[in-house]
């Protein structure tokens, strides 16, 4: 496999690793709670602080998923697919190629024999 497209696996990997713990964070069991932070914060300025900071969040992990897709596509460019959690390289494609009945093939005539 060629450097860069190494370092690229590396770089896509640990983004998969961030992008997962950033969308834990904001939408997981221990996510943000707009209701929760009503209720915590003491003041209204505090609360929207909190709102902005997490609309931050939000455009930033939209940002990294669309980096994520961009990385995908080099790396299918490249051979390199990343299915359930694993990087699969391709090393062949099986190409058909369409052989008239008449061509003269005598492989079926082996087989009677």
């Amino acid at each position: 496999m060629k450097k860069y497209v190494e370092r690229m696996v590396q770089e896509h990997s640990e983004l998969v690793v961030r992008i997962e713990k950033l969308d834990n964070f904001l939408y997981g069991n221990n996510g943000i709670n707009i209701h929760t932070e009503l209720k915590n914060n003491k003041t209204q300025e505090d609360l929207i602080k909190n709102m902005i900071d997490f609309a931050n969040k939000s455009i930033q992990l939209r940002s990294m998923k669309t980096y994520l897709l961009a990385l995908e596509c080099r790396l299918n460019n490249e051979g390199i697919f990343f299915e359930d959690g694993e990087y699969l390289e391709r090393i062949g494609k099986i190409v058909r190629v369409h052989v008239p009945d008449d061509a003269g093939n005598d492989y079926d005539k082996d087989a009677e024999e």
